[in-house]
């Protein structure tokens, strides 16, 4: 039974991808007592890569299991959807074009860059054909499940009344923590927030521990750039739309 558990697997990741060498990546952690961002560089981990599967639609992970999945140069699929935990290593020179990540509740997703100097990975999500989804999390009255970014370069905007990260029209951030990195957040038109749940919503979990990070609205008539009911922050710069916000001007702000 075990050698066919293993058969199958392979089988799968050939399907998928080819196995990898342990790319070294990052992976963040906060540590509450000295109120700072922890990082350890991970290096026993085999990851499968992703083939380009420019404008497919691709399945990641298995519900239950862990997987891990590694981008190498550039990748422009039309949507990637996480099924399970899965972590996500970027290589410091790939690039990741596409309009939707799906990530539903009961699913999380990783994302790493890859450990060591040089350009950091990009990933460029901007949903121009799912009505109502996020460009990271839900569809359209659909809950997110839970996002952890651990650094590298990611851009996100949303679909009509969407966050760019977070849950889609109607439906729940789940919870979603930034450690390091950089990442721009645009919500979608109609009173997406930035970043958290989407509009019609009112529940999600954010942790801005680290990095830099835009998060801006997607219509004056609803100003909320961070959408949640449990907000954390740790070191880190927030702006809103153009200007720069303080801690208390920001928590006041996006109650």
């Amino acid at each position: 039974m075990k050698k066919l558990f293993m058969i199958l697997a392979l089988l799968c990741a050939i399907v998928q991808g080819a196995l990898a060498a342990n790319t070294p990546f990052v992976q963040c952690s906060w540590n509450e007592t000295t109120k700072s961002v922890e990082k350890t560089t991970v290096t026993d981990k085999a990851a499968i890569v992703l083939p380009r599967n420019d404008g497919e639609w691709v399945n990641l992970g298995q519900a239950g299991t862990v997987s891990y999945y590694e981008i190498m140069g550039a990748s422009a699929p039309k949507t990637l959807q996480i099924f399970g935990e899965v972590h996500l290593i970027i290589d410091n020179d790939a690039t990741l074009t596409l309009q939707h990540i799906k990530l539903e509740a009961g699913n999380t997703l990783h994302i790493h860059p890859q450990a060591g100097d040089g350009t950091v990975g990009k990933i460029t999500v901007s949903n121009g054909s799912y009505e109502g989804a996020a460009g990271i999390g839900s569809a359209y009255d659909t809950d997110c499940g839970n996002l952890f970014i651990h650094g590298g370069d990611i851009t996100a905007s949303g679909g009509e009344y969407a966050a760019g990260i977070g849950g889609g029209g109607g439906g729940n951030g789940g919870e979603i923590t930034i450690y390091a990195g950089t990442v721009r957040a645009t919500g979608g038109t109609i009173g997406g927030p930035g970043i958290g749940c989407g509009k019609g919503a009112s529940t999600a979990t954010v942790n801005l521990y680290g990095g830099e990070i835009y998060a801006s609205y997607g219509s004056a008539l609803v100003p909320t750039a961070i959408a949640g009911n449990e907000l954390s922050f740790g070191d880190m710069r927030v702006y809103r739309g153009t200007g720069q916000d303080s801690f208390a001007a920001l928590h006041t702000s996006l109650r």
